[in-house]
C-alpha cells in the first residue's frame, strides 16, 4: 500500500475552526484574531449564536472533507451551558479540540473539564490575543504528540 502523500492532497486538505457564542461581538472579536493567526494558512472560521446547530454543521463540513481543527464555546449561552454543548460534541465527536471561554464558569466545573480533558484550553473574558495563541499553540502541540486527533 503506498502511503506518499502528494502536493495535490496536501493543497485540497481544508481546515475549520467553529466559534461559539450568542454574543455576535465576541464572535467577531474571534473571527478578527483567528484570521490574524492563520492568516498564512488556510481556514475557514465557522461562526455560529445557537449551539444547536453545531452538531449538523461539523457533520456537514465533514462530509464536505473539512478537518474540525477546533472550537471554541463560551460558557454562558441561552439554549445550553458550554458544559452541556463540548460534552454534546464530545460525544459525537471525541477528537475534536475544545476551547471554553468565560468570564463567569464555575472554577470547580473548568477544573474537573480540564482534568478529564474534556476541554483543552480555558480562557477567561476578556481575552487577550496572547491568551487565545497560547491555547492554540497547546492545541498544536498535542496534536503533533499525537495526543489530539
Amino acid at each position: 500500500m503506498n502511503t506518499t502523500v502528494t502536493t495535490n492532497e496536501i493543497i485540497q486538505k481544508k481546515r475549520a475552526a467553529i466559534c461559539i457564542d450568542d454574543d455576535p461581538y465576541v464572535l467577531q472579536m474571534l473571527e478578527i484574531q483567528l484570521r490574524d493567526i492563520f492568516r498564512n494558512e488556510p481556514m475557514l472560521i465557522e461562526l455560529i449564536t445557537d449551539p444547536c446547530t453545531t452538531i449538523q454543521q461539523i457533520d456537514c463540513l465533514q462530509s464536505n472533507g473539512y478537518e474540525i481543527v477546533f472550537l471554541i464555546t463560551d460558557y454562558r449561552m441561552p439554549q445550553m451551558s458550554g458544559y452541556e454543548f463540548i460534552y454534546a460534541v464530545k460525544t459525537k465527536f471525541p477528537g475534536i479540540a475544545s476551547i471554553l471561554l468565560s468570564g463567569q464558569a464555575d472554577k470547580f466545573e473548568v477544573r474537573e473539564l480540564l482534568h478529564t480533558e474534556v476541554i483543552t484550553a480555558f480562557i477567561n473574558k476578556p481575552w487577550k490575543l496572547q491568551d487565545l495563541q497560547t491555547a492554540l499553540t497547546r492545541i498544536s502541540q498535542l496534536k503533533q504528540q499525537g495526543l489530539l486527533k
